[in-house]
């Protein structure tokens, strides 16, 4: 499956690995499941333990009955080239005869949907066309209603003007494949630098080719390589984790099947970054966003991480200081193609405590979509797991972004989709961008604003006509080398209410 939150980026994740391509590693098989996915039928003990001994036990009416031959025979691929793993291993058509028994005979299929006849949306606004085809990302900037973005396949950095158009600002020659952007003042000198998380590929792979990247906007955009030599990495985020005074970074090395951790770079309080100590947070591959937040008020920065690939699960990272991190498993799927891809940290309920938005919808591991996919929230109770919410079924779900659309006082939710060509050709109506109204009481109602256009790898709320409401820029990734705008802009009609 290839995963997108680019980041949240594109390509992140591929291959449903049903048996082994792991090492042996308990905190994945005993975290607490939320059950994302209801239903199996029971297998013979020795298939569950091969097929389910490093992630979710994999579910027979996740893919239809036709397609388990193929699916069985890449898990032994992955087990036959695995390290440290010793199992007591069935044959293929033992495996094969279980799922195809269970598995039922097709996929129920997506119902076409319409575009919402009143909105509060005006027709989309689309910016200038751009040699830009990849957009994997846009990021709010300092200045009230811009925002940045940065094309995968070029390594274009893109800046927005006031009149809502992008323009280049830079086009970096040691970066490869940027796939997100954030800022910092790394060197404590009052201005801040620009960070870029880079693929090192466009295409999923295992190499050292990924990177971190500062772009110092006062030094014509002068590139220094903060971290290099290490695998794709899909987000860095900047905090003082230690509480020193400097700013430390979190950096998602997603990698691919082989290749990935979660790492934190200490700031030992000098930009000369061949310094920082780079500590392995975590060995798991697959990291896909690494929000900072003080998740338990303890003072302390934590670290939140989803975690994608065969994982499928929100980690918090709990810091105790000293460098010491305690996992606490806030949502783990019973799915290993349960394809996730977005999280976002937000008081959702407004309740004082810090919840989670994921979005699972990362369609690139079969030629069809899951019905499972769609956005969840996911409830902080002052206690692990949180409390899971479902709010929609979207297929090709990447990227959900909360804020208060209707102006009415809660957390309302917009979200956008990316579908690999051949599924948007098969199924016609599938809603490309959703705005969800929150209604109370655990209560949605979904507002389609798009259908049939699913090459959204990410979006954004940003007041971008300055006129006191939130409105929707969404990314557009091309997959074919055409031109196009980088964003489509949908322009909120609400407005905040005259001054008493």
């Amino acid at each position: 499956m290839i995963a997108c939150q680019i980041s949240r980026s594109i390509f992140l994740v591929c291959g449903v690995l049903l048996a082994g391509g792991c090492e042996d590693n308990p905190s994945s098989r005993d975290a607490t499941v939320t059950t994302a996915v209801q239903g199996s039928s029971v297998p013979s003990p020795r298939v569950a333990q091969f097929c389910g001994h490093c992630h979710a036990f994999p579910q027979p009416h996740t893919f239809a009955r036709s397609e388990w031959r193929a699916e069985v025979a890449q898990g032994f691929r992955f087990y036959e080239v695995a390290e440290n793993l010793k199992l007591d291993v069935p044959t293929e058509d033992e495996v094969v005869a279980f799922y195809e028994s269970a598995a039922p005979e097709n996929i129920p299929e997506p119902l076409p949907q319409d575009v919402e006849e009143s909105s509060i949306f005006r027709s989309k606004v689309r910016a200038d066309d751009s040699v830009a085809m990849s957009i994997s990302g846009v990021f709010p900037g300092a200045h009230a209603g811009e925002l940045w973005a940065c094309d995968m396949r070029t390594a274009t950095i893109y800046r927005s003007e006031e009149t809502g158009r992008f323009s280049e600002a830079v086009r970096p020659v040691e970066c490869a494949n940027p796939c997100r952007l954030n800022w910092a003042d790394l060197d404590r000198d009052g201005q801040s630098e620009l960070l870029v998380s880079d693929l090192g590929s466009f295409f999923p792979q295992d190499h050292l080719n990924g990177a971190v990247w500062k772009l110092d906007p006062l030094a014509d955009w002068k590139c220094t390589p903060v971290i290099q030599g290490i695998s794709r990495v899909a987000d860095v985020q900047p905090g003082d984790l230690d509480r020193d005074g400097d700013l430390d970074l979190v950096v998602a090395e997603f990698g691919w099947r082989r290749t990935g951790r979660l790492l934190v770079l200490w700031n030992p309080g000098h930009s000369d970054f061949t310094t920082w100590k780079q500590e392995v947070i975590d060995p798991r591959h697959g990291a896909i966003d690494v929000p900072l937040i003080d998740l338990d008020g303890d003072g302390h920065l934590d670290i939140v991480a989803l975690l994608s690939q065969e994982f499928e699960m929100v980690v918090a990272y709990l810091n105790r200081g000293e460098g010491q991190f305690e996992q606490k498993v806030i949502f783990a799927a019973n799915e290993p193609s349960f394809g996730s891809s977005g999280i976002e940290i937000v008081d959702f309920d407004q309740d004082g405590d810090s919840d989670v938005i994921l979005s699972n919808g990362d369609s690139f591991d079969s030629s069809y979509v899951k019905p499972f996919h769609g956005v969840r929230w996911l409830e902080n109770v002052g206690r692990y797991p949180f409390v899971a919410h479902d709010v929609v079924r979207m297929a090709g779900v990447h990227r959900t972004v909360a804020g208060d659309i209707d102006l009415d006082g809660d957390l309302d939710l917009a979200s956008v989709s990316l579908l690999p060509p051949s599924v948007m050709q098969k199924w016609k109506g599938l809603p490309s961008i959703i705005w969800m109204e929150n209604q109370g009481n655990d209560q949605f109602l979904s507002h389609v604003m798009e259908v049939d256009a699913a090459h959204h790898a990410s979006c954004e709320l940003n007041d971008v006509d300055q006129d006191g409401d939130l409105d929707i820029v969404a990314t557009n990734f091309r997959w074919q080398e055409e031109t196009g705008p980088p964003v489509t802009w949908f322009i909120n009609q609400k407005r905040l209410p005259p001054p008493q």
